[in-house]
């Protein structure tokens, strides 16, 4: 009788985590982020969902994980540092504190680059360690940023103009009031002039 329960509670055990695989499985296939599911030791993509390969611009996913993740990367990072370093970290950090989130500058496979955040999460699949990365493109919102500085630049360069504009107003009107006054101080003088030499007579 105990045979039975054992086999009966090991085959409810492989159920329950065949449902819980199928679920996620579904879930990482049909997230509208890019994931992939790397190995924390090379850096290779094991899977990519349509979302990756739609990102990286990948005919499918055997073609987005035949290179490895740096391959994804220009070189440096816009900071300077070799990519394949920084890498390195960003990966024994997630596999040390279980995720860790950071920007990443990427490149598509045709060559086009973009900035993106990045999410490692540390889980194990088939026994193993493993790393799932989800991948948001953020290039509207740099491109938003830049916008917004570029209107913050121009909104700054107008306010001086205003105030050099009245500045330049002001010295205008003290010129012509100077000017005024000092040709009806002359006149004055004139006038002086001619009363004295009159009332002298």
């Amino acid at each position: 009788m105990r045979f039975f329960q054992d086999v009966t509670e090991h085959n409810q055990n492989d159920e329950a985590l065949r449902e819980s695989e199928e679920r996620h499985r579904r879930l990482f296939e049909l997230s509208p982020d890019a994931l992939l599911v790397l190995d924390p030791a090379s850096g290779r993509p094991l899977h990519a969902n349509q979302s990756a390969i739609n990102l990286f611009r990948a005919q499918s996913e055997a073609d987005l994980i035949a290179r490895s993740w740096p391959a994804y990367s220009p070189l440096q990072q816009p900071d300077g540092k070799p990519s394949l370093d920084q890498a390195a970290r960003m990966i024994a950090t997630a596999m040390i504190q279980g995720t860790h989130l950071f920007e990443w500058q990427h490149r598509r496979l045709n060559g086009d680059e973009f900035p993106a955040t990045v999410s490692l999460t540390r889980f194990d699949l088939a026994g193993q360690p493993v790393l799932q990365a989800a991948i948001h493109d953020i290039t509207a919102i740099r491109k938003q940023e830049q916008e917004l500085i570029l209107s913050r630049t121009k909104l700054r360069e107008l306010i001086a103009h205003r105030e050099q504009v009245r500045e330049d107003e002001r010295a205008c009107i003290a010129r012509e009031l100077h000017d005024d006054l000092g040709q009806s101080l002359t006149a004055l003088r004139m006038a002086s002039t001619l009363l004295e030499m009159r009332f002298a007579q």
